[in-house]
């Protein structure tokens, strides 16, 4: 089994990716030659690169930050972004089943092993929660500001109410997560407790109830993860204006991130690389937009080359973020929580 999955798995992503590319290149949805428009354009590309180094990368640092110390998990901010940094950069190098989160997430281990691993990975994916929520939002917001132009499409009708029932159970989980918190007398607390080997989700309960215990902290994180996605709009309408591609309503790009972002999710190749392009390239043609796949294109070399940065932090600081022998077995068990 361990074998299927250090040669098979990879081989088969390798072939999805590939198989993705050939077609979107083959079908001329993908100019790999627009890449050179970055360097003809220092200015935007100096912007861009900014805009990550600068606001995406320290707030998302913030973000985790916020979460961890309200998880009584104690670190700097100046060691939080070293780890954001350190986790971005083996998101793109480290191949197999151990992403950049799961080694961010072990050093913090390594800091407070009298918490656990569970609280610490529980840290990891509260940020991507929120992170998620902050997606929602924006494509609520994308929505009452286009309801006529989005609802009139048929095709786009089901994309709208996804992201409506999304805001619902947002609104419904943020709701139960603020109820004022009393122990035993918590029904949905007894209620999970008393399910078999319910220990992953009682914690992870139980952590969201703390933050609902510090709700500006908890609201705080959401409005970072939207501020940090707003950013990341601005990126991709630049790129559009690089490219030449028709002009795009900054709500409508607002709409088409939550789903492309969600695409990216899939774990086959560093970034979302393939499914994401594949991604892009039909969101933007639902919206009558051509050259999704060439933006998506251009931002994911934006993202990579920042994340690269990461690997001078890493080696920079290689002694202390070293991993030993025992550090790396513990790493790969299939149980890493």
């Amino acid at each position: 089994m361990l074998s299927f999955k250090k040669t098979i798995i990879p081989c088969i992503k390798l072939t999805l990716t590939a198989g993705i590319f050939y077609y979107l290149i083959s079908s001329g949805k993908l100019n790999l030659s627009k890449l050179g428009l970055l360097i003809d354009a220092p200015a935007t590309l100096s912007l861009l690169l900014g805009i990550f180094l600068l606001i995406i990368i320290p707030l998302t640092s913030l973000r985790w930050l916020i979460i961890l110390k309200i998880s009584d998990l104690n670190i700097s901010y100046l060691r939080s972004l070293t780890l954001t940094w350190i986790g971005n950069f083996f998101n793109i190098s480290l191949p197999g089943t151990v992403s950049g989160d799961i080694i961010k997430g072990f050093y913090v281990y390594r800091l407070h092993r009298n918490k656990g691993k569970t609280m610490v990975f529980m840290s990891l994916l509260i940020d991507r929660i929120t992170g998620l929520m902050g997606l929602v939002v924006m494509g609520t917001v994308a929505i009452l500001f286009n309801w006529d132009r989005l609802y009139s499409q048929t095709q786009i009708q089901p994309l709208v109410h996804f992201i409506l029932v999304l805001f619902v159970i947002s609104v419904i989980f943020f709701g139960i997560i603020l109820l004022p918190y009393r122990g035993d007398r918590d029904r949905l607390h007894v209620f999970i407790s008393k399910i078999p080997r319910s220990g992953f989700l009682l914690v992870f309960y139980l952590t969201m109830k703390k933050l609902g215990a510090k709700p500006l902290k908890l609201l705080s994180t959401v409005a970072i993860s939207f501020f940090i996605h707003c950013c990341i709009v601005f990126l991709f309408l630049q790129i559009t204006k690089l490219i030449g591609a028709e002009p795009v309503d900054p709500f409508i790009q607002m709409f088409i991130m939550p789903f492309g972002f969600i695409a990216t999710a899939i774990p086959i190749a560093p970034g979302g690389i393939g499914v994401g392009h594949a991604a892009f390239e039909t969101l933007y043609s639902m919206m009558g937009i051509k050259g999704g796949a060439d933006i998506f294109n251009l931002y994911i070399v934006i993202q990579l080359t920042n994340y690269m940065f990461g690997g001078i932090i890493y080696f920079f600081y290689k002694n202390e973020y070293n991993l030993s022998d025992v550090d790396k077995q513990e790493l790969t068990k299939n149980q890493v929580i």
